[in-house]
């Protein structure tokens, strides 16, 4: 097995793999595993300024993982006085960003799913980035990811809070934040 930064033409695997697991997706929603969607632009920036590596026998790619690395600025977005977040871990309140990254996507395709290939690629993001917090999270509502859920919480991630997201008033999505320290 292989880890490594992907080629740009990879990169379009990881973004359509994506969009195979979106939300809207029949197959997402039959295998109980989604991911949020993000736009090829994130996948580009990312690419460029972020962590992104795909898992390959080198033939085959079954996956990958995105990270927002510390001081990013898309981790700044999220954590630094955004009122959209409630943390419910009091040493999670106040995250140091210079300590801290985000995985915003992980995914193997449907077929290579329960093989052991995300965890491996969660295993190489723990040593890359030994020492700091990660930070992720996993869907509540509309849809509970009962799949992200369970798989993070073997890797040894704990809910600190949640992020609520939609019109005043009328909540759209609620997602857990998860992290381990």
């Amino acid at each position: 097995m292989k880890i490594y930064k992907p080629s740009f033409s990879e990169l379009e695997f990881c973004f359509e793999l994506e969009k195979s697991l979106s939300i809207e997706s029949s197959e997402a929603k039959r295998i109980g595993f989604f991911l949020p969607g993000a736009s090829f632009k994130v996948y580009k920036d990312l690419h460029t300024s972020g962590y992104l590596r795909v898992i390959s026998d080198g033939t085959n790619l079954f996956g990958f993982v995105m990270v927002v690395p510390p001081n990013h600025k898309i981790l700044k977005r999220l954590l630094i006085n955004n009122e959209s977040l409630i943390w419910f871990d009091s040493e999670a309140i106040f995250p140091d960003i210079d300590k801290c990254y985000w995985i915003a996507k992980i995914a193997t395709q449907p077929k290579y799913m329960r093989k052991g290939y995300a965890k491996l690629l969660y295993e190489e993001v723990f040593e890359h980035f030994s020492g700091l917090t990660a930070l992720t999270a996993t869907a509540v509502s509309p849809l509970r990811n009962h799949a992200s859920e369970n798989f993070h919480r073997g890797l040894g991630l704990n809910a600190c809070g949640l992020f609520l997201s939609g019109d005043r008033g009328n909540l759209s999505n609620i997602v857990n934040i998860l992290w381990k320290k």
